[in-house]
């Protein structure tokens, strides 16, 4: 399933299967999650960036000449534009390489959104814990007046 994300003025689907990896491995020499990590680190170049970009929006269906044109057009026009590639290039990759974003590990028991949850505090029970220790009382042994 292709990922659709902001590039441009628009939301564009990028997708890498088996084909569109081993292009994009071609072109850079690297392999899916070290892609991922040079994104990641900042170790990235400008190529592998726009052939990221290219190449997960012709695996979402764009024709190549377009998918070039469009890259082309946003990715360094002007300032922040390479940051903001990088960006999409990495969530793209991600996106293929980890699964979907709303099927995060652990979360498949949580309520949904805007569920009530039976934790709830009322007027009887107490609120959050504080982390700071409590002021011992003197005990009334302690201060007798013998």
């Amino acid at each position: 399933m292709a990922k659709v994300l902001p590039f441009g003025s628009r939301r564009l689907p990028f997708l890498f299967l088996v084909d569109q990896w081993r292009e994009l491995q071609r072109e850079t020499k690297a392999g899916p999650w070290e892609i991922e990590a040079r994104l990641l680190r900042l170790g990235c170049t400008v190529d592998e960036i726009t052939a990221a970009l290219r190449i997960g929006l012709v695996g979402g269906g764009m024709s190549a000449t377009e998918a070039f044109v469009t890259v082309e057009a946003h990715v360094g026009t002007k300032p922040g534009d390479l940051g903001f590639a990088r960006l999409t290039a990495l969530a793209a990759i991600s996106h293929s390489l980890h699964g979907l974003d709303e099927d995060l590990v652990g979360e498949s028991d949580a309520a949904p959104k805007g569920a009530r949850t039976s934790r709830r505090r009322t007027a009887k029970s107490p609120g959050p814990t504080s982390s700071k220790p409590r002021a011992r009382r003197a005990s009334p042994r302690a201060t007798s007046d013998a």
